[in-house]
């Protein structure tokens, strides 16, 4: 079972299994879900705003790949529950995270695994604030970029409008 946050990455997923010789099938309908659980479905596809609350879909299978991950810990929480609940016939149920290094998916992996630390939220909201900033000052000359970085003190120590305008040979005008 493989759970996507994306449509253009289900579409993804379904090319690559195309390719590799997979039939995937979406996991929504009572037809689907009828089949998924008779082992009728290869790989099955979740998207968890559709699937997090009440499918019983335990029986098709015990391993759950997340293609991309939620910011919703409850339709993480849900979403693994489809298969780790009773009537599971495996004794064990694999959930494995697509998690790529250096991306925003760490820090979601962090928040998620960390649900009740508030500490991680931060972290994640600071990260992503963080790169917003450094995108948005990447749109600016590189005077205009020191001249912010110094005013507000990012990545190094603030300094005031006066400072930055004798290190820059500016006047008020």
């Amino acid at each position: 079972l493989v759970a996507y946050w994306f449509k253009h990455d289900r579409d993804r997923i379904i090319e690559h299994m195309k390719k590799v010789g997979y039939v995937c099938r979406d996991i929504k309908s009572s037809e689907e879900i009828h089949d998924w659980n008779a082992g009728k479905i290869q790989v099955g596809l979740l998207h968890p705003m559709a699937g997090a609350m009440g499918l019983n879909i335990q029986s098709g299978g015990h391993i759950l790949i997340w293609f991309g991950l939620t910011w919703s810990l409850e339709l993480y929480q849900q979403t693994n529950a489809r298969l780790w609940r009773q009537g599971q016939q495996s004794e064990t149920v694999v959930i494995h995270h697509l998690v790529a290094a250096g991306a925003i998916d760490e820090g979601i992996m962090n928040v998620l695994e960390n649900k009740d630390s508030p500490i991680a939220d931060d972290m994640l909201m600071n990260e992503s604030l963080s790169r917003e900033i450094e995108r948005s000052l990447a749109t600016l000359t590189e005077r205009e970029r020191d001249i912010i970085r110094l005013f507000f003190g990012i990545g190094c120590q603030e300094m005031t409008l006066e400072e930055i305008g004798e290190k820059f040979g500016l006047t008020r005008e």
